[in-house]
């Protein structure tokens, strides 16, 4: 009896560290991290979110025309894993500040090599990689937490959005990775088992080579011949280069052969837009 109680005695203890490990005080302007897939890369960005809370933003508690951190606590950090055209400034692959000077109709965004500032009024100029304006969008809408994210992604391009309150700014990022990916895909096209799917992918989505993208994907459906979304690349591939008759030829096979896998209602959907896209 005296063992059983020890046990279970232990595991309370064990049970109530671990909790205390994990445990963490609610603070008001959290931290949050986000790692976005982008390009041949990601962009990082690591930032504290404050809240309005019921005060005035723009214009009083971050003032207009001075510098600002980007977020509460310490400056917010942005990270490309590549080289990247940063609202019109070619900025190297790293990890800089994030820090913004607010105004009712246009901002000024800064890039900077000091990453341990945390007021932003001391931030060396000298040290700025990008500087550049950006226009401030008004919203009925009202987002009570400061929030930056990254979105509408393509192989090539993505939005940084940073929202609070009534306030919106987007900063376009553009990288120059076509003749990397070129370069990688004619690799590992040669190697013992080629990627034909992602290079007749990528040819698609670029609009490039459209040729050599159905040859990749003939030889990618000769090598899974059930797959019926390889199916829907080869008709989309057709799409793209206006051939009407053996698009929605191949979109009928991807569609049958879909049914198989209990994948019928989107493909039948799929084919119907494909079919009204040449209308």
């Amino acid at each position: 009896m005296k063992r059983i109680t020890s046990v279970i005695l232990l595991s309370v203890i064990i049970s109530f560290i671990t909790y205390g490990q994990d445990f963490t005080m609610p603070v008001l302007s959290p931290n949050a991290k986000i790692w976005q897939q982008f390009s041949t890369s990601f962009i990082s960005v690591d930032y504290s979110r404050p809240s309005v809370r019921n005060r005035i933003i723009f214009g009083d508690i971050v003032p207009f025309d001075k510098p600002w951190r980007t977020g509460a606590n310490a400056s917010t950090k942005l990270t490309f894993g590549e080289d990247v055209n940063f609202g019109g400034t070619e900025v190297k692959a790293g990890t800089y500040s994030l820090y913004t000077i607010p105004n009712s109709k246009e901002w000024t965004v800064i890039l900077n090599k000091e990453l341990d500032i945390t007021n932003a009024a001391n931030f060396k100029t000298e040290n700025d990689v990008a500087r550049l304006k950006i226009q401030s969008l008004k919203s009925d809408k009202k987002i009570e937490t400061l929030t930056i994210s990254i979105d509408n992604i393509t192989t090539n391009s993505a939005n940084l959005n940073l929202t609070w309150e009534n306030t919106s700014i987007t900063i376009p990022i553009i990288a120059d990775n076509k003749a990397k990916i070129l370069a990688y895909l004619e690799k590992e096209l040669n190697k013992t088992n080629p990627i034909y799917q992602r290079a007749a992918n990528y040819y698609l989505e670029e609009n490039y080579n459209l040729d050599n993208a159905l040859i990749y994907i003939n030889k990618a459906i000769e090598g899974n011949p059930d797959a019926y979304w390889l199916y829907w690349t080869k008709a989309s591939i057709y799409a793209k280069m206006n051939n009407q008759t053996e698009a929605i030829k191949i979109g009928e096979i991807a569609l049958e052969k879909a049914k198989v896998s209990g994948a019928g209602d989107e493909y039948q959907k799929k084919l119907n837009e494909l079919k009204d896209s040449f209308k």
